[in-house]
């Protein structure tokens, strides 16, 4: 993580300002295992701490110095706070607990100043339901989400790019999953380490970036197309413990801000270890921590030697139970020969009224193969829509031709909603080619089925 310190020099008789800007870095999920809660729909209670800290230097006399925290977890649909206590040291003369603002009158040689939070997450659903494509009558008050800079800056390279993905879409949900997918299979995660957050044609350019370059790119290619839509400073959980993240939110008409991460790739969600601190038109609003101060008399700087340090851990979990999709599996056949090819059709129905995308991922034993190099599938849906995946499946640790070898294959996604089916090589059984398994897979129909809500597919 890197921070820069803006300050604005102004006559005696006005406040100093220090900005504290964070550019958040998170470790990366592509091609490593999926994000601790890909797999989980449990309610969390997550305790976390924020603490600043700075240094005075040269001497003088103070006679107002203040400190302002900006970024302070709030509650919405998907996370509430239970609680929130602030602290400073030393302890400021004067307290403003709803703003998180401390006001010292005395010059010390070190300020910090800090807050404890417990916040409940929860698996949300974002009721997205149809919203035209293109966006048109654009309110004033979203125009300011439309605005480019030198860091969300807007060039023909990534608008032509954005205008061919959504070149033939007419739903809202559907254009930005299909900037979002194409951000998640072309650009990679890389914790950089830049003391600045790199522009969104550099990293257009580079094919990397941390998650808050990913989300500056996702901003520019969605503006580009004219979708409203800001940037989310917070806090997220990967594979080494909770850490400053960053993701995007586009305005939905009848639903409101609605959450995409690139990095995370979630789309329309964001898993429940996220918890948003702040939103902002531009790069240049990120400040997490304010620091005023008015000079009484002498020469006097502060600067922060610390970067501000965040830390949080789960503390409580309350299993939900959802079923927002049904996962089918259906085998052409219950066995085929030894050395065939196995086809398997996969149906993956949406039970929700509302639009939505889900990652599911393919489980099945190291010595069978599969014809395709996906183990995973990214996939949107429209409301109540049902898709299909085809794909068959070859055994390489085939040692004796007598034998009969069994295997598991499974279809599972983040909320441990999932189907099973008994893969069969049997001697004698009748051998599928690769080029019969793709005809078949073409043209067979599966039964009719009924989820466990009795909807039909």
């Amino acid at each position: 993580m890197s921070y820069q310190i803006y300050q604005t020099c102004t006559p005696a008789v006005s406040f100093q300002k220090i900005n504290l800007l964070f550019l958040f870095t998170l470790f990366s999920i592509f091609g490593s295992s999926q994000n601790p809660f890909e797999t989980s729909q449990n309610n969390l209670t997550i305790e976390m701490l924020m603490s600043t800290e700075i240094n005075t230097l040269k001497k003088g006399n103070l006679k107002n110095l203040r400190a302002k925290y900006l970024f302070v977890p709030k509650s919405d649909e998907r996370q509430k706070v239970i609680s929130i206590l602030y602290h400073s040291h030393p302890e400021a003369d004067f307290t403003d607990i709803l703003k998180g603002q401390y006001t010292w009158k005395k010059l010390h040689s070190n300020y910090s100043v800090s807050y404890d939070a417990r916040i409940k997450t929860n698996n949300y659903l974002y009721p997205v339901k149809s919203t035209p494509f293109p966006v048109i009558d654009i309110p004033d008050s979203l125009k300011n989400f439309l605005r480019f800079d030198d860091i969300i800056n807007q060039k023909k390279i990534i608008e032509k790019t954005a205008l061919e993905l959504v070149r033939h879409e007419t739903e809202l949900y559907n254009a930005v999953f299909n900037i979002g997918y194409w951000i998640y299979e072309n650009i990679d995660y890389l914790r950089t380490g830049f003391e600045t957050i790199e522009s969104a044609s550099t990293v257009f350019n580079t094919k990397f970036g941390d998650c808050d370059e990913i989300s500056v790119l996702y901003l520019s290619m969605l503006r580009s197309v004219y979708i409203p839509s800001r940037l989310v400073s917070g806090i997220a959980k990967g594979e080494f413990g909770f850490n400053y993240h960053a993701w995007v939110e586009v305005f939905f008409e009848n639903t409101g801000w609605v959450p995409f991460d690139a990095t995370f790739r979630q789309f329309g969600y964001v898993d429940q270890s996220h918890i948003k601190l702040a939103q902002h038109h531009t790069v240049s609003e990120m400040f997490s921590t304010t620091w005023e101060f008015l000079p009484f008399f002498g020469d006097i700087e502060i600067e922060s030697e610390e970067l501000p340090v965040v830390s949080a851990q789960i503390t409580a979990q309350q299993n939900v139970s959802t079923q927002n999709f049904t996962i089918q599996i259906f085998p052409f056949t219950e066995k085929v020969g030894i050395y065939s090819s196995y086809p398997v059709k996969i149906l993956i129905k949406n039970n929700t009224p509302f639009f939505s995308s889900e990652m599911f991922y393919l489980n099945y034993a190291s010595d069978v193969e599969i014809n395709i190099e996906k183990e995973k599938y990214l996939l949107s849906f429209a409301p109540h829509e049902t898709k299909e995946i085809n794909l068959y499946l070859t055994y390489s640790g085939i040692k004796y031709s007598n034998y009969r070898y069994t295997s598991l294959f499974e279809v599972f996604n983040r909320t441990g909603i999932n189907d099973t089916t008994t893969v069969i090589f049997y001697p004698g059984a009748k051998i599928i080619s690769e080029k019969m398994a793709t005809t078949i897979l073409d043209t067979f129909s599966v039964p009719k089925v009924v989820d466990e809500h009795n909807n039909n597919f």
